[in-house]
């Protein structure tokens, strides 16, 4: 089953924030000012009375020195690798934000709102992951255009998906992909009247 960390355990990513904040040095309020948000608003993501937003996360993690994905490096595959290999079967990914799994551990398909699923465990000495985008018909993944140090590799893509890039758009298509430097603006949007999805492979920093 999916194990639903950014959304359905928010104490547990509010509290790797606390502790690397205060690690830091840095005051909620300093924080909160940095990536726009109110200082009570932050407590309450750091307390596990809000979830913070895919693009939120984001930014608090950039001005923590680090990534969202080092934040979660307890996130562990529960399956041992096989010849040096840590690929995840879909049952074993870990679903960073969207829907939740059912009885079974099915996750909704087609998919009813954004989901992004982590592939491949964050390990200490790896340098890229793979996620898994799923959008329902006219969705976004973030509500805003995000910035963040890599790369992004965008392929797999299954329907159409519009990757809206420093303002321009780019229509992705089966057979098509991208590859851009993370710290453009940039957002996923699905425009269309049925599903799409596509991998984006997050790596260092190239362009």
């Amino acid at each position: 089953m999916p194990r639903h960390v950014l959304l359905t355990e928010p104490p547990l990513v509010g509290g790797a924030l606390r502790r690397l904040r205060e690690r830091r040095d840095l005051s909620i309020a300093a924080v909160a000012r940095k990536v726009g948000v109110s200082p009570s608003y932050l407590q309450q993501i750091e307390t596990g009375g809000r979830v913070a937003s895919w693009a939120l996360a984001h930014r608090v993690c950039r001005t923590l020195g680090t990534t969202l994905l080092r934040l979660l490096d307890g996130i562990d595959s529960p399956l041992p690798p096989r010849d040096g290999a840590h690929l995840l079967p879909e049952e074993h990914a870990t679903a960073l934000a969207g829907d939740l799994p059912d009885a079974a551990g099915d996750l909704p398909d087609p998919p009813t709102q954004p989901t992004l699923l982590l592939r491949t465990p964050w390990r200490e000495g790896e340098n890229a992951v793979v996620l898994d985008l799923r959008l329902p018909p006219h969705s976004a993944l973030t509500d805003e255009a995000i910035t963040f140090e890599g790369t992004i590799i965008v392929t797999e893509v299954q329907g159409r998906l519009l990757l809206e890039l420093d303002g321009d758009e780019h229509d992705l298509r089966a057979g098509h992909g991208a590859l851009f430097n993370a710290r453009r603006p940039h957002l996923f949007r699905n425009y269309t009247d049925s599903p799409c999805r596509a991998l984006l492979i997050l790596a260092p920093p190239m362009l």
